[in-house]
């Protein structure tokens, strides 16, 4: 590819999202915390633990981005403020025509399955909550289990997987689900110490012991990352463990 053609490739994805984001907020940054612990997962899988191999393929990434999960029957949730002009107020079909998940992206893996919104169920995105709870048309077979029955206890092990910078699939790392407080956040979020940045928004969060998803990754101000409680969305009300396809 020619210098010409590379630098206009790379205008053409700037500008592009930079027409889909909103206003730059907190929620637009995240850190890495101390050294850098991220890993970028081999095609093999061969560099990550082992039980958490059977996840990563219901990881994929928002056209403009973000990070997004599939918690089975196409139901996918991210962050609220991925999606352009997102409500501070719960909203329910919400449009999302035009956005567009990579699934399966990681190095050395090529033509990677993709799937369309065709409906946000949920959004919300305050200082509170920050989510968006979307339905596609074709999600891949690999889901995970969601806990909405109890927020996790302080000191919970965590971990995400993510896309960073439109990079392929990374892996944040261990740290735990600490309190609100610590950050200066509200009582449906948490804080934790993963390893992120910017396209690690909308990730989901995973207990490293029951490897359900207990929160919805939005963003950080040194020294810690923060995020969305899944019991503070409507899945704890709606949508009860969705059952993998």
């Amino acid at each position: 590819m020619s210098r010409f053609l590379r630098f206009s490739l790379f205008i053409l994805v700037f500008s592009f999202l930079s027409c889909t984001k909103k206003k730059s907020t907190l929620s637009d940054t995240s850190q890495i915390i101390g050294d850098d612990n991220s890993v970028l997962v081999a095609e093999d899988l061969k560099n990550i633990p082992e039980k958490f191999r059977p996840l990563v393929d219901a990881v994929g990434f928002l056209n403009n981005g973000c990070t997004v999960t599939h918690i089975g029957n196409g139901i996918v949730i991210t962050a609220g403020h991925c999606i352009n002009g997102a409500p501070e107020r719960l909203s329910q079909n919400w449009p999302c025509s035009g956005y567009k998940i990579t699934w399966s992206f990681r190095t050395g893996i090529k033509n990677n399955p993709t799937a369309n919104c065709q409906n946000l169920l949920y959004i919300e995105d305050n200082s509170d909550r920050d989510f968006a709870i979307m339905l596609v048309d074709t999600p891949p077979r690999t889901s995970l289990r969601v806990n909405v029955k109890k927020p996790p206890s302080i000191g919970t092990q965590a971990t995400l997987f993510g896309h960073p910078g439109l990079r392929p699939l990374t892996w944040a790392g261990l740290c735990t689900i600490e309190s609100p407080e610590k950050a200066n956040r509200g009582a449906d979020q948490f804080t934790h110490q993963c390893d992120t940045e910017v396209g690690d928004s909308g990730a989901a969060v995973i207990d490293a012991t029951t490897l359900e998803v207990i929160g919805i990754h939005k963003g950080g101000v040194q020294p810690w990352n923060f995020g969305t409680l899944l019991t503070s969305t409507p899945l704890a009300d709606k949508y009860s463990k969705p059952s993998p396809e």
